[in-house]
């Protein structure tokens, strides 16, 4: 993920003012707004009572969410803070939503009116089924077994962000690499116990 533009963001809180969000890991219902330049959250389950929160860590968690990539509070622990589900519950609202962003601080920079248009308008033509163009060429896959078994892997902060880079040079992800790597060296193993 690329650094998240804080202005952009606190728009975004601002204009969720009202929308009830859940966390992620828990599904804890709140609300979000702007107080002072830092986003405020209002818990709504009857245990906390709706005393709101201010996040004052609120850029240092934007911060480690570019570098990790995730919405677990337990891969954003840097941040420290108790507010950090409702956090990262707002930051994943964020991400959805900037696809199809119309703010002038996101539209101007990344899609104009016509990019836009012109994805609105394939989208179109698939929902339509004519989503074919004449110098569209059938191409065969083979389609292997599927992938269906998960390794999860701790890294430290460092490592994974080197392993990002590595992977964003090579125009894969960062488990897409992994996959590799592994596949790689258990291909080796497997050869060198073939040849002794």
């Amino acid at each position: 993920m690329d650094t998240i533009d804080p202005g952009h963001f606190l728009k975004f809180c601002t204009d969720q003012k009202g929308k009830t969000l859940t966390t992620i890991t828990q599904g804890a219902p709140f609300k979000v707004e702007v107080t002072n330049g830092m986003p405020e959250f209002t818990p709504l389950s009857p245990r906390s009572k709706g005393t709101p929160r201010l996040h004052s860590e609120w850029r240092r968690v934007l911060e480690l969410f570019a570098k990790t990539g995730s919405y677990h509070p337990s891969d954003n622990t840097d941040a420290k803070s108790v507010n950090l589900s409702y956090m990262l519950a707002v930051v994943r609202a964020y991400v959805r939503h900037l696809p199809g962003c119309r703010h002038p601080a996101i539209s101007n920079t990344h899609f104009t009116g016509e990019e836009i248009r012109d994805g609105d308008r394939k989208i179109e033509l698939i929902e339509q089924e004519d989503a074919w163009d004449e110098s569209d060429e059938v191409v065969q896959v083979e389609v292997k077994k599927p992938l269906d078994k998960v390794i999860p892997v701790r890294l430290s902060a460092e490592k994974w962000e080197a392993m990002r880079k590595e992977a964003r040079e090579l125009g894969i992800g960062p488990s897409t690499l992994a996959r590799m790597w592994i596949l790689e060296r258990l291909r080796q193993r497997t050869k060198a116990k073939v040849e002794s």
